[in-house]
């Protein structure tokens, strides 16, 4: 089955020389808003886990010996532009960064000096749309980096533009440069007014170094220990009923939240033809009781396939008496569900569906490609 990523465009440009980045800043720790995948956030254990995947193979060929293609364009081929290696988790600036050596080929050398090409495109699966082995159906593994692309159609509009002299002391040998982080003796000398976020965020996770002056300074809070003791705490029955009233409360409005999501998810199915309307609520119920497996839900039926011939007033009826694969598969595995009272998760039904009906399974093969 076709795995969907996220891709990602940075400016790249020769030096005076002609000279190409040798090292790029592929991905960092932070909050992503995308037009087409919407807003998705990578932590710190996110960039350390991509780096991670990356040194073990996965979602790269058995014989990649450790490098993945940088192809023209996003569409592959026999020629690679260049190869991407020592993939690695390293801070920049105080944020965690994702960052890669690049072996270029003359002939990809040669289209960025020419201008052919002004992008390059990291190719991802973040913990939000992970990444399927080809080979294991539903074997997925988020925070997976499978290559890059060089392009021309940029994602975002504000990038950082990266040349040959962007990232100083990065390479094999780690004794060629500084090691790209702030100094805290270098940082607890700014002014206030002009620290940046990084310097921030870098602050914060040292604010233990600091003196009470330096934290009042730039404006850090510090959480006020509390010495613990064995005496008693009483409290009385009215104020014991409005602790449960409004711990209640909290309750009863996270679950109508996750209600009114996964209500809206739903709708969002049934619009674009992958699921029917009479469908939606044991959908709500499957969405709600799918507890960590939920991701990996909401990432399969967002790659159903769209059923372009059901309008507004269609919604939900099918083009025929059997409906598509996908629809068979899915009924048949929400029954599946239905009937262990919830014991069994969505994603295990269908396995099983599958497993049992190769007819079936061709068919959502070719459905989804």
């Amino acid at each position: 089955m076709a795995n969907n990523k996220f891709i990602r465009q940075i400016q790249i440009k020769a030096d005076d020389q002609g000279g190409l980045p040798k090292t790029i800043q592929l991905l960092h720790a932070g909050n992503w808003n995308t037009p087409w995948h919407g807003d998705f956030e990578l932590t710190e254990s996110d960039i350390r886990a991509f780096a991670t995947n990356f040194a073990a193979n996965v979602g790269l060929p058995d014989d990649s010996e450790g490098k993945a293609p940088i192809n023209y364009s996003h569409y592959g081929g026999e020629k690679a532009a260049g190869w991407l290696f020592n993939v690695r988790a390293e801070d920049v600036n105080g944020v965690l960064s994702l960052l890669a050596d690049i072996e270029w080929t003359p002939a990809g050398q040669k289209a960025i000096v020419e201008g052919e090409f002004r992008y390059i495109s990291p190719e991802f699966n973040p913990r939000a749309l992970p990444w399927e082995d080809p080979e294991e159906e539903w074997h997925m593994v988020p925070n997976v980096l499978t290559g890059a692309g060089l392009t021309n159609r940029p994602l975002f509009k504000k990038l950082k533009k990266v040349a040959a002299s962007e990232i100083q002391g990065s390479s094999n040998k780690r004794t060629e440069g500084e090691p790209m982080s702030l100094k805290l003796e270098d940082v607890r000398t700014m002014e206030a007014s002009a620290l940046k976020d990084e310097h921030r965020a870098f602050l914060e996770e040292h604010k233990d170094q600091l003196s009470a002056e330096e934290l009042t300074k730039f404006g850090i809070k510090t959480e006020t220990k509390v010495e613990a003791n064995d005496k008693q705490v009483h409290i009385g029955a009215d104020e014991l009923a409005t602790l449960r009233a409004n711990a209640q409360r909290g309750v009863e409005a996270a679950e109508k939240l996750a209600q009114t999501e996964a209500s809206t998810f739903a709708d969002a199915r049934i619009e674009a033809g992958q699921v029917k309307s009479d469908q939606k609520a044991d959908l709500v119920k499957i969405l709600l009781a799918s507890g960590e497996s939920r991701p990996a839900l909401e990432s399969f039926l967002n790659g159903l396939p769209v059923n372009k011939d059901i309008n507004a007033d269609e919604i939900g009826k099918g083009g025929t008496p059997e409906g598509t694969a996908t629809e068979q598969l899915m009924t048949r595995a929400e029954k599946i569900v239905a009937d262990s009272q919830g014991k069994t998760r969505l994603n295990e039904a269908m396995k099983t569906v599958l497993a049992s009906d190769k007819a079936l399974s061709k068919a959502v093969d070719e459905e989804r490609k």
